[in-house]
This record gives C-alpha cells, structure tokens and sequence, in this order.
C-alpha cells in the first residue's frame, strides 16, 4: 500500500505528521498565537471548523497586557468602552471567557484574569456571572487544583458580595435584567405603561439565570472546599446550592409553561410568574439544574418549535409566539434581549444541550445538537467569511448590533 502524504502539524511518537496546524488557521488574524496555543482540530463540517478557528483567532485579539504584578485580563470590546470597570474588565461574559481560554497551552492568561476578579481591582457584582464555577470547571481541564484552593477565602468572599440582592423570603436573588446584561428584556415590556417609556434596565427580578449561577458558583466553592480538605466550608455551601436549587423549582418552574420563567419583584407579593418564555430559562441546565425528564425534556422542545426559538440564525432570546417579541429592533439603540439572536446566550443554549443530551433523561438527539451547532456557525458570519458582533437578527443575514470600531470581533461568548 502506498503512503499518503499527510499534511504538516503534531508529529507521532514515530515522527508522523497526522493534524494540520496551518491550512485552518491561513486567513485568521494572530497566527502565532494559534499555532503556540490552541487545540487543533479535524472535523468534517467545514462552516463549523472555520468558525471554531476563527473564535480563537478573536480571543487572541481581546487579550491585554495590564500592568506589572496584575498581568492580563481579557476583554468584552476590542477598543474600550466607557462602562468598563477597573483594567478594562467587564464582568458579564467573564464566565465564557475563562471557560474558552482554560483550553490554552499558555495558562498565565486565565490565572491572571481569575485574579483580577478574586484578588485585584476586577468588580463581580456589576453584572450576574459564573466566574467561581468556570474557575472551578478550569482547574479540571488543567489539574491545577493548588491555583483554586489558594484562593479558596477569595471565592467565599465573591459569593458573600451578593448579599445585598438576596431576598430571604423568597430564597431567591434578584437584579434588574440590564445587569443581567439583557436589557429590553421581557419583564421591562411587561412593567412598561401603555404607550410610555420601555424601560432599558428592568424591574428587579428574580431570574433563572441568575439563580442558576449562583447554585453553581456555590457548588464551585463546596468542590474547591472538599479539595482544600475544608469540610465545614463544602458542607456550609452545598446546603446553600441545595436550598437555592430547590427554591428555583419551587418558584422559577412554571408547570403550565413547563419552563423556568421570570418573577418581577415590585408590586408582586404573591410572586406571580410572568407569562412567557425567555432564553434565559434554558441557562439552568448547563449548571446541573433540572436535568431529569420533569424539567429538561419539555423545556428544550420549544428550541425545536417554530413559534417557540427555532429561527434560521436563532435561537431567538424571547418565544416568537409572545406579543412581544421582535424579529427587527424596534429603535436604532444596539442592544434588545426581546427577540434577537445573541451569541452570548447562544452559547449557553449549546452547553445546556450538550448537558441534556448526556443526561440521558431527554429525547434530544446528537444530529440536533449538531443542528444547533451548525445554526450558531452559520450565524457568526459576515459578507461570507466568519464573523461575531454582538446580536444578529433572527430571520435576516445581519447582524442588528454591528457598531463601527465597537462591536468586531466581540468577546463575550464561548467558541464552539
């Protein structure tokens, strides 16, 4: 049998060559980078192979140097924005970004960022986040679990910032969906006078998502504390995660709708739900949250339902059925979580599938998920060649929030 000639990459233990390390990466800013750092990969879907090369080559383009003693951090925007807090950072996608770069050769990028939110300057409560679970989650890929048990007492402080938006009657954490970084969001439609003012932050309000990262975050502590051979610490946070959880499904779960769903706190006594389906309320599942067949399996039909948020560059962040919902911008302002496609909650959705698919409690199916995936490459896509900004309209090939020297490239999502 004659040998075919294989393309330059990794070399065997014999010297072979077998992966490309240079054809996928060609057209890709920071090409360097890529070779040094990344896993390569090999898969037969092309749309879906370029765009996971191309995430790559846009995280690449979000890392900055900072200062001396602090190191990198990794940013939303690639020129800064006003709103960005200490070093740049914004916490809001933070959580994507370390799970991203926690598959580097490099490891310094993710231990400086992690610090600069456990131990420096960065601000955790500007926007709801899972940075203690990624860093947990991190330390699993890497083995390094020295790096999170060091920082075992930052972690339990992080956590304890959010105490000032936890309502002990409710058993629930509320904030308002903007800094839940989704303004125009559903419940600030439903709170909105006829004809008045939308409102762009929201009422406060107790949100699946939210709740569900801060059930991970404290099991990421509990995991850390039993590792640390702290068992009063794991013990003190997995009966917070436990009694959280159980609380989401107690008062998010809405039977009727078989869906997690919002609550408005104002003026809302009897904790009443609201009526509709947002994006949101699939987050949980990617955390470990409701994986049987009572919650996960009737939830993710309605990613598969055209009236639900199935659409061609979708999944929408609101059910189309809802009155609603907006398939364009109902204002030339950037950013609505009412019916547009964002990558951010995107990749959410993807994990949550591939976490319900591996549950085995759902008839979800591997060619669905790759469905999904497929939809998600398709849509980070511009004038042909693969692209992210920060939302894209959910029926038309165009992105609706693609500001000049402001949205390129945007950061605030996991790759593929």
């Amino acid at each position: 049998m004659s040998q075919v000639p294989l393309q330059p990459g990794v070399t065997s233990n014999n010297g072979t060559s077998f992966l490309d390390h240079v054809t996928p990466i060609n057209d890709f800013f920071g090409k360097t980078f890529l070779e040094d750092n990344i896993p390569f990969i090999d898969i037969p879907d092309s749309n879906i192979q370029d765009v996971y090369y191309y995430r790559w080559s846009s995280l690449q383009r979000h890392l900055r140097y900072t200062v001396a003693g602090t190191g990198y951090i990794i940013t939303e925007f690639v020129q800064p924005v006003g709103y960005a807090q200490a070093l740049n950072t914004i916490d809001a996608a933070a959580g994507h970004q370390i799970d991203e770069a926690r598959w580097l050769r490099s490891q310094f990028y993710d231990d400086d960022y992690i610090l600069a939110y456990t131990r420096g300057p960065g601000n955790t409560t500007q926007y709801t986040h899972w940075i203690l679970d990624a860093m947990f989650r991190r330390s699993q890929v890497n083995g390094d679990t020295q790096y999170t048990t060091e920082q075992l007492s930052d972690m339990a402080k992080l956590w304890g910032y959010w105490d000032s938006v936890y309502d002990t009657g409710a058993g629930l954490y509320y904030f308002t969906p903007n800094w839940d970084a989704q303004e125009y969001s559903l419940p600030g439609y439903i709170v909105a006078p006829e004809g008045g003012q939308l409102q762009l932050d929201g009422p406060n309000t107790y949100r699946p998502d939210h709740n569900a990262y801060m059930v991970a975050n404290a099991r990421a502590i509990a995991q850390v504390a039993t590792q640390a051979g702290d068992s009063a610490t794991a013990s003190d946070f997995s009966k917070i995660a436990d009694q959280l959880e159980h609380n989401m499904y107690a008062k998010l779960w809405d039977s009727a709708q078989s869906f997690f769903v919002d609550i408005i706190r104002p003026n809302n006594p009897n904790l009443t739900k609201v009526s509709g389906r947002e994006e949101v309320g699939l987050f949980p599942f990617r955390f470990g949250i409701g994986l049987d067949s009572r919650y996960a399996n009737v939830s993710v039909q309605q990613l598969f339902d055209s009236q639900g948020f199935l659409a061609t560059y979708g999944p929408t962040t609101l059910e189309i059925r809802n009155p609603y919902y907006y398939a364009t911008k109902p204002s030339g302002y950037c950013c609505f979580w009412n019916g547009q496609s964002w990558p951010f909650s995107t990749s959410h959705v993807l994990k949550s599938l591939a976490a319900i698919y591996r549950s085995g409690n759902s008839s979800i199916t591997a060619e669905q998920f790759v469905q999904y995936m497929d939809i998600y490459a398709t849509t980070q896509h511009k004038n042909g060649v693969p692209y992210v900004s920060e939302s894209h309209y959910p029926s038309m090939d165009a992105w609706s929030a693609d500001g000049s020297n402001h949205s390129e490239h945007y950061q605030r999502e996991y790759p593929l």
